[in-house]
């Protein structure tokens, strides 16, 4: 979720969040018919259930041929240093894909505009 908020504030770009196994039902199905292209990021940490992992093998199966899937196996011999791993990547990622499109990360003027015009 954090992942989605950093590349939604820092790159501007459009990010959208879901959990296994939620992920494998009504929203996979919004995959049928791709407006943009599209990638989807699926963090791996080493503790992840193996179920889990069969859901994100067969879904990379069944979804559209143009979707980018990205996998970043993270590290960490417990669950906490696997989570603060993921967080520092996110920022990173968010950061670099920013001065990649040549956006300033920082500013964040559409919400500002939005919060004047509600007063």
């Amino acid at each position: 979720r954090i992942w989605k908020i950093k590349l939604n504030e820092n790159a501007k770009i459009q990010s959208f969040f879901n959990v296994f196994p939620e992920l494998n039902h009504n929203e996979m199905v919004g995959f049928t018919k791709l407006l943009m292209p599209t990638a989807v990021l699926l963090l791996k940490p080493p503790q992840m259930n193996p179920r889990i992992a069969q859901r994100m093998k067969v879904m990379t199966e069944v979804l559209p041929s143009e979707i980018s899937f990205i996998e970043i196996e993270l590290m960490g011999d417990d669950p906490w240093k696997s989570t603060f791993e993921a967080l520092a990547i996110g920022d990173y990622a968010s950061y670099y894909l920013a001065k990649e499109y040549g956006i300033d990360p920082a500013p964040v003027e559409m919400v500002e505009n939005f919060k004047k015009r509600l007063t």
